[in-house]
């Protein structure tokens, strides 16, 4: 059995370039995700790290990865999406959304904890 995953990183999404947002960058280019999904249909989805671009994104950048995430899942219901917090993240935001997220057979690992 083959298994397809897709990895991914360093969306930087409600980034700012100069003053300048890159809103509709970012529109493209999950566009465009979305569209290799529905076409190769991966059993996984990686995305490792700086999915915003500061620890206190704006709404308008968290409802895009939010939008993405349901709509990827609306594609491929079969997939399975694991996010992991980068620098630029909050740990604890992305992590605290996870009754969300299991919805859409995502999951999301911000914060490290140590068994001791």
């Amino acid at each position: 059995m083959t298994v397809r995953f897709f990895h991914t990183s360093d969306w930087h999404l409600g980034q700012f370039f100069y003053n300048h947002s890159r809103h509709y960058e970012h529109e493209q280019f999950l566009a465009w995700l979305l569209e290799q999904i529905k076409a190769k249909q991966p059993h996984a989805l990686l995305i490792a790290g700086d999915i915003f671009d500061v620890i206190n994104p704006s709404s308008q950048a968290q409802k895009q990865l939010y939008q993405f995430l349901a709509d990827a899942h609306n594609l491929a219901p079969h997939m399975q999406t694991l996010m992991i917090a980068g620098n630029h993240d909050s740990g604890y935001r992305i992590e605290q959304v996870e009754p969300l997220l299991e919805k859409y057979n995502a999951k999301a690992v911000g914060v490290i904890r140590w068994n001791q």
